[in-house]
């Protein structure tokens, strides 16, 4: 999942706008991601050693603005992947004329 393959639960959490808890590996791999959408996992912590963590440091507040925070980069993501196949479209139509592009 950091070299050849794209994780499922990667994408479930951009969807569900729920933050993942995510190493620094991850984030290293998955570069559209950044500590803002995320529960940061250090080195010496398993997954719920961060679950404890922010439920003793962070505000409930705070955790539903993460949350936000990973619902505007779904639409960012999606909104771009959206210009890029447009591009695509408009490349492929220009070396293929005989293609209809209404």
């Amino acid at each position: 999942y950091y070299v050849e393959r794209a994780s499922s639960t990667v994408a479930a959490s951009l969807i569900a706008g729920c933050p993942l808890v995510a190493s620094r590996r991850l984030l290293a791999t998955y570069t559209y991601l950044d500590e803002s959408v995320v529960w940061v996992q250090e080195e010496d912590e398993n997954e719920m050693d961060v679950v404890i963590r922010l439920g003793h440091e962070r505000s409930a507040a705070e955790r539903s603005a993460k949350n936000d925070s990973v619902r505007r980069q779904n639409q960012e993501l999606c909104a771009r992947s959206v210009r890029q196949f447009d591009q695509w479209i408009l490349e492929a139509t220009a070396v293929r004329p005989d293609l209809d592009n209404s």
